[in-house]
């Protein structure tokens, strides 16, 4: 079995400050918009267990596994439960940082690459260019990419400081715009110091794998001598709550003006009440544009959501590491009549390292 570490690094001085931290309990949390955490007890007999150590907001947590930083983020809470013999940690990913932090410097962009304005954002967040915003420290987080998106986008009116705008959502906004991009952080641990990069991936992270060469993940409920399993447990996502088959898309404009697109599958109706959906997309200044993504988003939730559900363990064939968030797998669930067959993609999972196993978060693919 692989085996799990954790360490506390002072994300503003930016050096290690406690190896090998012996926290228990711990779950894990990571997706792909970046919203994850880690929950964690560390005992008050720990020699870790110090304020110096413990210091909520001013230390960042990372898990390791076999010395590989697998994820990361800033430590909010550390209570003590009445009663309790140990803190209570939450520390959430390094994305969500950026929902604490606003826009104190007015941009504005004209036919600019996506990631030179998401990178642009970040940078100022880190590098004031006046003396306004209180000299916060450099992070030390890059952004970086393999390969430019080649999407040019003007934005003059959506970073102005006055309008109090958020720098997690505006991030997070420019990453789900029609031809938009994923966001992943990547690490490299040094002596007594971390470096921390964002990667943005266009048009999205992860591998859509050749036919028949998709990671594989089997189960069945009454499982033959001779039958392959690596899924410790399995199940079966069966829901119509998010099914829409009459959808009205609605674009830029205001009141009686505003750009809208109606679409009604009726053929996916058979059978089902009216079910609504109203998407909204101010950022859809066309009316082809607008009827494309209404079209697109119709074919989406025009049908009940039938996905499996998987408990792996990470290091059956085949391991973690050779699949990621992002990526594209095959599954075939044999759970009687709640059976599940086809292709889905990764969009997160909940690890627990005490038994080195994981949730995974799927998708259709």
């Amino acid at each position: 079995m692989a085996r799990w570490s954790y360490l506390f690094e002072d994300h503003v001085l930016g050096f290690v400050v406690a190896h090998d931290v012996d926290l228990v309990d711990v779950q894990i949390e990571d997706s792909l918009d970046g919203r994850g955490s880690l929950r964690a007890k560390l005992p008050l007999a720990s020699s870790y267990a110090t304020n110096e150590v413990v210091a909520e907001g001013r230390r960042a947590v990372y898990a390791l596994r076999d010395g590989v930083i697998v994820w990361g983020g800033l430590l909010w809470d550390a209570p003590v439960s009445i009663g309790s013999e140990s803190f209570e940690l939450t520390a959430d990913h390094w994305l969500d940082y950026w929902s604490h932090r606003d826009i104190w410097h007015s941009r504005a962009f004209v036919a600019t690459e996506q990631f030179d304005i998401y990178s642009t954002l970040v940078a100022d967040a880190q590098n004031p260019v006046d003396d306004l915003a209180g000299n916060p420290p450099d992070l030390g987080i890059s952004v970086v990419w393999h390969a430019a998106s080649g999407v040019f986008r003007t934005i003059e009116d959506q970073y102005l400081d006055h309008q109090k705008p958020n720098l997690g959502n505006a991030l997070s906004a420019l990453a789900v715009m029609e031809n938009g991009f994923d966001a992943s952080m990547e690490y490299e641990l040094g002596a007594e110091t971390i470096t921390k990069r964002i990667r943005l991936h266009h048009p999205r992270k992860g591998t859509t794998f050749p036919e028949g060469s998709a990671p594989h993940f089997e189960f069945e409920i009454d499982p033959s001598p001779t039958s392959k399993t690596n899924v410790i447990r399995a199940g079966v996502a069966r829901s119509a709550r998010s099914m829409a088959w009459r959808v009205r898309g609605w674009g830029e404009g205001a009141d009686a003006l505003r750009l809208r697109s109606q679409v009604i599958d009726t053929a996916a109706g058979g059978g089902y009440p009216p079910l609504d959906a109203s998407p909204d997309w101010s950022t859809a200044s066309t009316q082809d544009n607008l009827n494309e993504r209404t079209r697109e988003h119709v074919a989406k939730v025009n049908h009940p959501v039938r996905l499996p559900l998987i408990e792996v363990d990470l290091n059956a064939s085949p391991q973690w590491g050779s699949y990621g968030l992002g990526d594209t797998i095959r599954a075939d669930i044999d759970n009687r009549a709640a059976s599940y067959s086809g292709n889905a993609r990764i969009i997160g999972w909940r690890i627990n390292p005490g038994n080195d196993t994981a949730v995974l978060t799927l998708v259709e693919a």
